[in-house]
């Protein structure tokens, strides 16, 4: 966790740029559902981060929420880390070293990342690739869980979320 300290820290300075401010100004010249239409059939083809990315003019007045979100995905790319092994592993290891494995493929994440300024403090990185990548893990997980029968509250609603995750993370 010591290891992750530089980039909380360095989160502190992360302020809307670029593509942040581009897409705020889409929504600010079109309704949300023309910018959506709009980047989704014109630009990006990715539905999911298309309509995140456009939620930004709502971000854009407040800072806080700018430099939240690197802090945010670090938490849910490690939480992530931990349901993947947790359901892979069973009960073969104890929850200390399913924590540590966490943060260790965490921490290999992050450094191998061939940019973490773009990854990490960058608002359109985060929504458009990094979540991508955290839902991907949890809709893997998810998955291994219905193969093996451990459900989520029921089986279809276990499904439902499955399927959902799915198409969320095809969309990035």
């Amino acid at each position: 966790a010591l290891l992750l300290a530089p980039y909380i820290y360095l989160s502190q300075f992360v302020h809307p740029t670029a593509d942040d401010i581009n897409y705020a100004c889409n929504t600010l010249s079109l309704d949300w559902c023309c910018a959506f239409v709009n980047e989704y059939c014109k630009w990006t083809g990715a539905y999911s981060s298309s309509a995140l990315l456009l939620l930004s003019n709502f971000f854009i007045r407040h800072d806080f929420v700018f430099q939240l979100f690197p802090v945010l995905m670090l938490v849910l790319t490690w939480f992530s880390n931990y349901f993947l092994i947790t359901s892979l592993s069973g009960n073969l290891l104890q929850t200390f070293s399913r924590v540590n494995l966490s943060f260790f493929l965490t921490l290999l994440f992050v450094f191998m990342m061939p940019s973490a300024a773009q990854g990490f403090f960058w608002m359109t990185g985060i929504l458009a690739y990094q979540l991508g990548n955290v839902i991907t893990l949890l809709h893997i997980t998810f998955v291994i869980n219905f193969i093996r029968k451990k459900f989520f509250v029921h089986r279809y609603f276990h499904l439902l979320i499955t399927i959902t995750l799915l198409a969320a993370a095809i969309g990035f």
